[in-house]
């Protein structure tokens, strides 16, 4: 993902004016474009957190998050997934790499 990627590029894109825009997200989602645009990179964060072994920067950068001192908190605000690293690495990683008995 674009880290320029905006609601004033998505408007763009779609064809629509921002306030539109604005008004459609609000009725569909309940949320602004801008939350929802950070929901979206959030979850796709966490796919690519659950199914490689990229680390968080490395992620953060695939899907537009400049500011990753920020990260934690975002996916907190938005209640995406509370689980911490470790968690994370136990439950989802090392299950994936693990061998089929």
């Amino acid at each position: 993902m674009d880290s320029e990627f905006n609601v004033s590029v998505l408007a763009t894109e779609i064809g629509m004016s921002s306030s539109s825009l604005y008004n459609r997200i609000k009725s569909i989602c309940g949320q602004s474009p801008n939350n929802f645009i950070r929901f979206i990179r959030l979850r796709k964060a966490a796919e690519i957190l659950i199914s490689t072994d990229y680390t968080v920067s490395e992620t953060a950068y695939q899907v537009g998050i400049n500011d990753i001192d920020r990260i934690g908190a975002k996916v907190e605000k938005q209640k995406v997934f509370f689980m911490k690293k470790i968690i994370l690495e136990k439950n989802y990683r090392n299950q994936k790499h693990a061998a089929p008995k």
